[in-house]
């Protein structure tokens, strides 16, 4: 059980259109094209580490309630699920918020879905026309054809959502039916935490919006390669833009500070 709602597949040489490079590409069209061209792993830290093991322990404890497991089972193989990432990563992690989160979601949130038949991380693939292979793991899907996402922030997450919508695109394209509602499980981590339930209604104007994103993040990433079709060192100037806003260089992987090769980062010093 714990290897299930922990490891996950590697994506590193992942070449379809994905949740990860679409977000990564409205956060930072820089970084979006080392993740392409020169992909270094991911620097550790808490906040990372900390949703890894919320999404592993929500998933045992959604599991549990699917298969009919006992509540202590299932806490049980949450328990676990956090204990491997925090070793996994070797990151201390806060344990006592862990546990508080796990008994507000199996307390608060777990009763207000059906979770009959419900997937976790399915493994979804489809062509979608305009933008190409595309491919996700959304964290849960219901039986009504909901798509659902854990998140742990500090605060609420900005509606509409991006990657809600390319989960719903492509779950409708892989799956041939209608998604009616896309959401986040929130835990928010001011003060002692809290879950907040999200919900937003997949529109058809949701979907217009998350296609030209997405047609968008493809078209640039096309020209691209057509620009680096011949050049022995690929060089970035389609994906022009940097981050959007500053405090995102702190813990890039492509920060100079941080032993990458970013140019677009701002090193400090004076102006003098």
């Amino acid at each position: 059980m714990t290897a299930l709602a922990v490891l996950r597949p590697d994506l590193s040489t992942r070449t379809a259109l994905s949740k990860s490079s679409l977000v990564g590409f409205e956060l930072c069209m820089s970084k979006s094209w080392f993740e392409i061209h020169a992909r270094r792993p991911m620097l550790p830290n808490e906040k990372v580490s900390f949703g890894s093991a919320l999404d592993a322990a929500t998933e045992a404890l959604i599991i549990g309630m699917r298969e009919g497991w006992t509540p202590e089972r299932a806490h049980e193989a949450a328990g676990d699920a956090v204990a491997f990432v925090q070793e996994r990563d070797g990151i201390e992690l806060p344990i006592d918020e862990l546990t508080r989160a796990l008994t507000g979601f199996s307390d608060g949130v777990m009763p207000q879905f059906d979770w009959t038949g419900a997937a976790t991380q399915p493994d979804l693939w489809a062509t979608i026309e305009g933008i190409g292979e595309v491919n996700g793991h959304p964290d849960i899907v219901l039986a009504d054809n909901a798509v659902w996402d854990v998140k742990s922030s500090s605060r609420a997450k900005a509606m509409p959502s991006l990657e809600l919508g390319l989960y719903a695109l492509l779950l409708e394209a892989s799956h041939g039916e209608p998604v009616h509602e896309v959401g986040y499980l929130t835990w928010v981590r001011a003060g002692k935490g809290r879950w907040e339930i999200q919900r937003q209604t997949m529109t058809d104007e949701l979907r217009r919006w998350t296609w030209e994103s997405m047609r968008r993040f493809s078209a640039v990433k096309a020209l691209d390669a057509q620009l680096n079709a011949d050049a022995e060192t690929p060089t970035n100037v389609a994906f022009a833009g940097g981050p959007k806003f500053p405090g995102l260089c702190s813990d890039c992987q492509y920060n100079p500070a941080n032993g990458g090769p970013c140019s677009l980062v701002f090193q400090g010093g004076t102006t003098e």
